[in-house]
């Protein structure tokens, strides 16, 4: 698939103004710094820590201390990432629904610190994406996601179906929306797939025994719950046992 149109808003000017738009705004600081404790709260001082869409390297920043690497589609997001972080172990282009063999069982944690999978164009691929960010979780390790979920965005109310066996006993399911986001500076995000939150357990439920869904309560600058998970317990392989989950 050619991500080129999903990768174009991002081009010189919008990746140089990112941050002040985003994780230095006002208005997002509270989800920002959200992000920032719950990622220390992961990590460890040993650990090795791999941002999957990195954008531009914000959060990778606030952490010199920990061996740490990322990755994004958008070359200008990872220029300005590698003058963030110039102790980075690597930081480059990088597809999320494409395996690296080399990361494999290589990460005490792995983050989606954006929605990446969102600009990948299917759910097929979102799922494939999933079983990567597994794959390359160490056999202890922990992966850190934040999605959207549809009936936080647009307070639709689903029933959830948390299992594979709830899932495909359904004639009907809804287990995504497509969206646009129209930012004030005229740029355009056409088309984006975020997956429902109980979408997101039934794949993630797959490869970790443990998934625990959390809200950020402080964060004040949306109208919706702001919510994470952290998958733990890595499966040795895929398979349908239904995981632990809870909510914190």
């Amino acid at each position: 698939m050619n991500n080129k149109k999903f990768v174009e808003p991002y081009n010189e000017d919008y990746a140089k103004m990112y941050n002040h738009n985003w994780s230095q705004n006002p208005i997002h600081k509270e989800e920002a710094n959200s992000h920032i404790q719950t990622i220390k709260s992961l990590l460890t001082l040993h650990a090795r820590w791999l941002d999957a869409g990195c954008g531009t390297g914000f959060f990778l920043s606030h952490f010199s201390e920990i061996s740490r690497a990322g990755f994004d589609l958008s070359e200008t997001m990872i220029e300005i990432a590698k003058n963030a972080n110039p102790d980075a172990l690597f930081l480059n282009t990088h597809d999320l629904s494409k395996p690296n063999a080399e990361w494999n069982n290589n990460w005490d944690l792995v983050t989606c610190t954006g929605q990446p999978w969102a600009y990948l164009g299917s759910l097929d691929l979102i799922e494939k994406s999933v079983e990567n960010l597994w794959s390359w979780v160490s056999s202890g390790g922990k992966l850190f996601l934040t999605p959207l979920d549809i009936q936080d965005l647009y307070g639709v109310k689903v029933n959830y179906h948390f299992t594979e066996v709830e899932a495909q006993s359904l004639n009907s399911l809804m287990n995504a929306v497509i969206s646009t986001c129209n930012e004030s500076n005229g740029v355009s995000h056409l088309n984006l797939i975020y997956p429902n939150l109980d979408q997101w357990v039934r794949w993630l439920g797959k490869f970790f025994g443990k998934i625990e869904i959390g809200t950020w309560d402080n964060v004040q600058s949306y109208s919706f719950p702001r919510r994470y998970l952290v998958c733990s317990n890595k499966k040795t392989k895929p398979d349908n046992v239904q995981p632990f989950l809870s909510w914190i």
